[in-house]
């Protein structure tokens, strides 16, 4: 037979309660261009302690490469816009793009960052991409205040 393995990853912050689960991706996985169907920028009614995001792209080259996500926003969120940023990624690298960073006060920038000034209160669809080599994204959507959570794989386009 063959040698198959079924993985299972698992990500906790236990001083808050919160854990997600996602399972490994195939060997055939990756593309240039993938899509999240759904970012959270802090979004809640009130805009207080809401829905947040991030995207996990691991680089699946053997070459350093420049990620770009695109993040445009629903209108029925209240506001509408697309906002673009991008970071550089190590050869067989990752990086995050985690959603309430995008903003003046956000930590020091990465040489080659470039990063949006997105509003909280919002949501919307993303796509990343690279600009030569295969990709993967895990998309984390968190709650903190109540401690839920979700995660689950990009789509690759």
């Amino acid at each position: 037979g063959s040698n198959q393995i079924a993985v299972i990853a698992t990500a906790t912050k236990y001083a808050t309660g919160v854990a997600t689960a996602y399972n490994a991706f195939p060997n055939t996985a990756g593309s240039t261009r993938i899509v999240s169907p759904v970012l959270y920028s802090q979004f809640s009614p009130s805009n207080t302690l809401g829905w947040t995001s991030a995207i996990n792209v691991q680089n699946l080259g053997s070459v350093a490469d420049t990620v770009t996500m695109q993040f445009t926003l629903d209108a029925r969120s209240g506001q509408t816009g697309t906002y673009t940023w991008s970071k550089p990624v190590a050869a067989n690298g990752a990086v995050t793009f985690y959603l309430p960073d995008a903003n003046p006060n956000g930590p020091p920038l990465v040489q080659g960052e470039i990063r949006p000034n997105i509003p909280a209160g919002v949501y919307g669809v993303a796509v990343v991409t690279s600009t030569s080599q295969k990709i993967l994204a895990v998309v984390t959507n968190t709650k903190y205040a109540n401690s839920f959570a979700t995660a689950f794989s990009g789509v690759n386009e």
